[in-house]
């Protein structure tokens, strides 16, 4: 078997990023690493010397991460090794294999393939040689990385010889490679029955195979929302079996069971089953910590084991422990990479990003820009290395920083870094659409947000428009992935044609969002219900804003429902703030309603929230303190005898606001409630 899958463990801090896969290979090679700017090689056991040049010639022809070279030379020394046992071992066409043979030595993989080609032009020789004959073709493409024109060879082996699980595996795996998922899903199920069977006549012989397989197939039921149960039964038997399997050789079964919590600990923090997920991690933690002196790839399976560690105690409100899973992840990349910085700097920028993510949402953007700036200088070297590889890295954490500036109320410097962001996006959707497109709507989106900040409606929609384009053809294609970045995106349009004062096309496109985001709750409910309650509080807003108050108070009031429920059980300060926002909503629809009992009460609960918060961050939390105080203030002033608290409170939200946009808004309360005197 060419390899096992991992779940991707990186969190994007501003995007929902698609889960990928990892390959997991044997050792049969070696890098040899220079500098960061110097050249990478590989050497590998059992490799002829002239065909190992020939590896290495391709590898830098070859566009990927250096992170990934390892992996991909360890495939490549199997496959090779694969091939020259077979071709040795030939039982007719002796002289033609024997050229085969000699040319592969030599690295001449045109010419062996010639050869290949020759023998299955001669006459039909039985089923089993030409599926033979199909397979060594394969191995041949696959050696020069041209896996689409190895496929229909694999297919053709596997067609000759559907019992042989080597052609049905090698024809699984090159499918889950081009991101054909239901052809593999369908190949996996059939070695499984046939592994199965085998396993009950030679268990010891089929084990490894047997949970290798099942968490190919565990990460390709991951990719899919409706099969989620599936992807836990297959990683929940392959993990019993490289227990059992680890306690006769635990140092070669000890870290694919490791690897197999790590999956497992994804799927339940996706399903917000956080004990369990916990459980897992810090089990995968226990066995990747083995050891007084760890290899480097150890070394980094404990820094990712703590990286998902941080993010789960970041999704439950530990703040301080998800600082110092992230924090201690962060010390061993940055040594790994201080030696070997062309296979480990990419994977410190991604542990800085998601420690950025954790100060963006503590209120401390002071440290989440810090590391996103460090990110950027690391994201910079690697493109001037390889900008195809690292071009990805660079877009997302420019992205990220242009977000923590946006919060921070300094929108030129938001748009600078955005700006860059798109552009990447653009061009890597240019060459590579399928596995960009995605992207570059979040970052469109993001950039939308801006414009509609700075008071640019516009330029707002133009971009909101493009990204809706992007997601609805997205969804076309894949409803189950698609569907919640379409109602993302949605909601950001509806907002800003709302704030723009076209209430009916904000409405139109904020109900399309509701319909979808309770749709997504209905079929899965552990889909967050704080994007739904947001919708609420948008929708609610046009309703007020067109005097339809008792539409407004349905919706705000099931907002307020969800947002106290959500506090209940992860009291986060995300939570917290946006329970805020949703009271200060109802504190204005009840002044309105002329209410003004009801609208101090709802009013005073946002202050009280909102006042701790900014105490925690000033600069995060300013504009939000300086809304409920003049909400406050308007309230007050309706009754002429607290005049004067009113005008206090207004003078004071100035004081704590954070924006120029803030302080507008502010200032106009201010002439009206505090007029200058005569």
């Amino acid at each position: 078997m060419i390899g096992s899958v991992l779940l991707s463990i990186s969190l994007i801090a501003v995007n929902t990023q698609v889960s990928t896969v990892q390959q997991h290979t044997t050792g049969w090679c070696s890098p040899v690493f220079a500098n960061i700017t110097g050249n990478v090689t590989v050497t590998c056991i059992g490799v002829d010397p002239r065909a190992l040049r020939r590896l290495n010639e391709l590898l830098s022809k070859k566009s990927q991460q250096y992170n990934e070279m390892l992996q991909v030379a360890n495939e490549w020394a199997e496959r090779y090794r694969d091939l020259e046992k077979r071709l040795t071992e030939a039982n007719d066409d002796t002289e033609l294999s024997r050229r085969a043979e000699e040319y592969l030595h030599e690295g001449d993989l045109d010419k062996a393939g010639e050869i290949l080609d020759q023998i299955l032009r001669e006459e039909e020789k039985g089923v089993e040689r030409t599926a033979d004959d199909h397979y060594n073709r394969a191995l041949i493409f696959e050696l020069q990385f041209r896996l689409p024109e190895a496929l229909p060879h694999l297919q053709k082996a596997y067609q000759y010889r559907p019992d042989n699980l080597q052609y049905a595996e090698a024809y699984a795996v090159g499918l889950q490679e081009e991101n054909r998922l239901p052809e593999a899903k369908v190949i996996y199920l059939q070695i499984l029955a046939g592994l199965r069977r085998l396993a009950n006549e030679r268990p010891a012989s089929q084990k490894t195979e047997l949970a290798m397989t099942l968490n190919s197939l565990g990460v390709i039921y991951a990719r899919d929302p409706k099969f989620l149960q599936q992807a836990e039964s297959a990683f929940e038997e392959a993990l019993t079996i490289y227990r059992e399997q680890a306690k006769d050789e635990p140092a070669t079964f000890q870290p694919e069971a490791a690897m197999i919590l790590i999956n497992l600990g994804i799927i339940y923090r996706n399903s917000r089953r956080f004990p369990e997920a916990e459980r897992a991690f810090k089990e995968a933690l226990a066995i990747t910590a083995e050891g007084s002196n760890p290899t480097a790839f150890q070394s980094d399976d404990q820094a990712a084991t703590l990286d998902n560690l941080g993010i789960l105690y970041l999704t439950t409100g530990r703040y301080e422990e998800a600082n110092s899973a992230h924090l201690k992840a962060l010390e061993i990349r940055r040594s790994l990479a201080k030696n070997m910085p062309i296979a480990y700097l990419h994977y410190v920028v991604s542990t800085l990003n998601d420690y950025a993510d954790l100060n963006r949402q503590v209120g401390n953007p002071a440290e989440a820009k810090n590391a996103l700036e460090e990110a950027l200088g690391n994201s910079r070297q690697l493109v001037a290395l390889d900008p195809d590889a690292y071009s990805p890295d660079l877009a997302f954490t420019l992205q990220n920083l242009g977000d923590v500036y946006l919060d921070t109320r300094q929108p030129s410097q938001a748009e600078i870094f955005l700006a860059e962001s798109l552009k990447i996006r653009r061009q890597l959707a240019n060459s590579d659409r399928a596995s960009n497109l995605r992207l570059l709507a979040m970052t469109l989106n993001d950039l939308g947000i801006l414009y509609s900040e700075t008071t640019r409606p516009a330029q707002a929609k133009v971009v909101l428009e493009e990204a809706l384009a992007i997601c609805r053809e997205l969804v076309a294609s894949d409803r189950a992935k698609y569907l919640p970045d379409l109602a993302k995106i949605l909601a950001s349009t509806g907002i800003v044609y709302a704030e723009d004062h076209d209430p009916t096309k904000a409405e139109s496109f904020l109900q399309e969002a509701l319909t979808i985001r309770r749709q997504l709750i209905k079929e899965n409910p552990q889909v967050l219900q704080s994007d739904l309650a947001d919708v609420l509080d948008n929708l609610g807003n046009v309703f007020s804003d067109t005097q339809r108050l008792d539409q407004a108070e349905s919706s705000y009031q099931e907002s307020l429902g969800i947002r106290l429920q959500l506090l209940e059980n992860n009291p986060t300060l995300n939570n917290r703030q946006l329970l805020a926002q949703t009271l200060n909503n109802l504190s204005l629809l009840h002044s309105q309603q002329r209410d003004f009992t009801e609208a101090l009460r709802y009013a005073d609960k946002s202050l009280e929230i909102r006042w701790e918060l900014w105490k925690t961050s000033p600069s995060a939390y300013g504009d939000d303190l300086a809304s409920s105080l003049a909400v406050k203030a308007y309230i007050l002033a309706q009754d002429k005898e607290v005049e004067p608290t009113a005008c206090a409170s207004v003078k004071k939200a100035m004081e704590v606001a954070n924006s120029e946009k803030m302080r507008r808004k502010i200032n106009q309360s201010l002439l009206q409630i505090c007029p200058p005197p005569n």
